[in-house]
């Protein structure tokens, strides 16, 4: 079995950023590969492992097969794309479709009840947040997403949901996307790209290429060659590797992994020259990435999942005005992001999903909420709108104050890999069920 490929990181600085791919995909090998006998001969795991990486190696893009609702092979659906917001900090799901018309709530939220101004009523229920009401016809809101055994670290939590480990019991070597990107199969040069952070373990693979861009600043740097030497010193570097004693050993076991990831790094940039790094009609911050995000789904170069981090939503203080804040923030962008889709005739191709490593306490703290466990997820796209799963208890805490979860992790991941038609049973231990009434 190949060693888990880590996305790789497209940095600002030019030629040493790229050089850093190869470095990052050495010291992933070097800490993994398995060690020379005492005689210095090869492993057969590390020969297996440099001949399926030298077979991996793309030769340069390959446009995306013409968007189809037949295609339910096992590389997925053809022509869908997945784009992952991940609300980093733990979102409040209960800020955001919020249970206005339940008394024991609104007891327990006495002390950030959210301004009216900052609520769109809904029904007798529910109101939702104002930011997010311009998406009313096109926004589905799964209630009570989380695990059933929750822990309340961030790291704990984020790790399982990188991982699509609901229990935190697994040893899953690779992330849930990189997981479906392995399933893809190799017909893409880069099959995931990680927009406006640093290399996320969401993204961990075994097979396929992903790939990790701080943001668009660093493409402007990237795509504008000046001197026109980099290109052609990086593509000398995906090439094969030393002569003379020890060298082509060292090469085979060590490079061979780095050199494509690197070559993956050099299909995506030649495919970039198409990218203008315009945000025009986007809102700054997680608008800029979506704009990117836009742009590198119109490439057509097989790209099947884009995940951008974004946020702040730990809020144990001042929750009254950051959340709204956050959710003015997330919908501008979103309503950007879907404007833009429909003026490409993309729209009926990306599916939008949010996720976070939890929720927020019912029971408000003196400004604000402490980590919590069951959330709202919300999905833009080809897709029924409104409200769905089943909604929490608010008379039913555990001892901590908390409710639990009434729709499982591996049902939310199920209906996005549901959407990559991709079976859940291939990609989570225990399997999991789409979600059916929103019409995957």
């Amino acid at each position: 079995m190949n060693e888990p490929r880590t996305p790789e990181v497209v940095s600002r600085r030019q030629f040493l950023s790229m050089v850093g791919l190869t470095t990052a995909s050495a010291a992933t090998i070097l800490a993994t590969a398995e060690p020379a006998d005492a005689a210095g001969k090869k492993s057969t795991k590390a020969k297996k492992s440099t001949k399926a990486a030298r077979a991996a190696t793309p030769s340069g893009p390959i446009p995306l097969d013409p968007p189809t609702s037949a295609n339910t092979s096992p590389s997925g659906v053809a022509g869908r794309t997945l784009v992952v917001i991940e609300l980093q900090g733990g979102n409040d799901g209960f800020s955001m479709l919020i249970p206005s018309g339940d008394g024991r709530f609104r007891q327990l939220r006495d002390r950030v009840w959210l301004d009216p101004k900052d609520m769109v009523r809904l029904d007798d229920r529910y109101s939702l947040a104002k930011g997010l009401s311009p998406l009313l016809g096109n926004l589905a809101l799964i209630e009570g997403v989380g695990v059933a055994k929750p822990e309340l670290s961030h790291t704990e939590m984020m790790t399982r949901w990188w991982r699509g480990d609901p229990d935190g019991t697994d040893t899953y070597r690779t992330g849930f996307l990189g997981r479906c990107c392995d399933m893809f199969g190799g017909t893409s040069p880069i099959a995931a790209v990680s927009v406006g952070g640093g290399s996320t373990p969401a993204l961990i693979s075994e097979r396929a290429a992903t790939v990790s861009l701080p943001d668009v600043g660093s493409l402007r740097e990237l795509t504008q060659d000046r001197d026109d030497r980099m290109r052609p010193s990086l593509s000398a570097m995906t090439e094969g590797g030393g002569e003379g004693p020890g060298l082509e050993t060292f090469d085979a076991e060590l490079l061979s992994l780095a050199r494509s990831g690197l070559a993956s790094g050099m299909s995506l940039l030649n495919g970039l020259g198409g990218l203008t790094g315009k945000t025009t009609g986007y809102p700054d911050g997680l608008g800029s990435s979506l704009s990117l995000v836009r742009e590198l789904i119109s490439l057509n170069v097989g790209i099947r999942i884009l995940h951008v981090p974004w946020g702040s939503f730990d809020t144990h203080t001042g929750q009254r005005w950051s959340h709204p804040d956050q959710m003015n923030r997330l919908g501008a962008a979103l309503v950007a992001f879907r404007a833009d889709l429909v003026k490409h005739g993309l729209s009926d191709r990306v599916l939008v999903a949010t996720t976070s490593e939890f929720g927020r306490r019912p029971q408000a703290n003196a400004g604000g909420t402490d980590h919590g466990t069951a959330t709202v997820t919300a999905l833009m796209g080809p897709i029924r709108n409104g409200r769905h799963g089943v909604a929490v208890d608010f008379n039913r805490l555990d001892q901590a104050g908390n409710v639990a979860a009434t729709v499982p992790m591996n049902d939310y991941y199920a209906t996005l890999s549901s959407w990559l038609g991709l079976p859940i049973s291939e990609l989570m231990k225990g399997g999991g069920s789409a979600i059916a009434s929103i019409g995957v």
